[in-house]
C-alpha cells in the first residue's frame, strides 16, 4: 500500500509529465503559427507583386500571350505554395485547426489573385492590338 506521500509524488511527476508535454505543444504550435506567418508574407509579396505587373502591362501594352505565359508562371509558383502547404498540414496533425484556417486564407488569396488575372486579361483584351 502506498502512503499519502508517495501518491501526492506520483501526482506531481504526472502533473511535470503533462506540463512538460504541453509546453512541447504550445512550442510545435509557435513554430506552425511562426511558418504560416512567413507564408502569409509569401502570399502579401505575391500580391505586391501582381498589381506592380498590372501597372507594368498596363504601361508597355503587353501581348495576350505573353502575358498568359505570365500567369500561368504565376499560377505555378501558387500551386507550389498550395503543395508545400499541404506537406507541412501533414506533418503538423496536431494543429490541423491552425492549419485548416491558413490554408482557407491561402484559398481565398488564391481566388483574388485568380479573379485579379481574370480582370488583367479583360483589361487587356479590350486594348488595341
Amino acid at each position: 500500500m502506498r502512503s499519502d506521500i508517495e501518491d501526492l509524488c506520483l501526482r506531481v511527476a504526472a502533473v511535470e509529465e503533462e506540463q512538460a508535454r504541453l509546453r512541447e505543444r504550445t512550442e510545435r504550435a509557435e513554430q506552425v503559427t511562426d511558418l504560416f506567418g512567413a507564408l502569409d508574407k509569401d502570399v502579401a509579396d505575391t500580391r505586391i507583386g501582381f498589381s506592380k505587373q498590372r501597372q507594368v502591362l498596363n504601361a508597355i501594352g503587353m501581348t495576350q500571350s505573353e502575358h498568359a505565359a505570365h500567369l500561368q508562371r504565376q499560377s505555378t509558383i501558387l500551386s507550389g505554395l498550395v503543395l508545400e502547404i499541404a506537406a507541412v498540414r501533414s506533418t503538423q496533425v496536431d494543429h490541423g485547426i491552425v492549419l485548416n484556417e491558413h490554408g482557407q486564407m491561402l484559398t481565398e488569396h488564391g481566388q483574388m489573385l485568380k479573379e485579379q488575372g481574370r480582370m488583367l486579361r479583360e483589361v487587356l483584351d479590350r486594348l488595341p492590338a
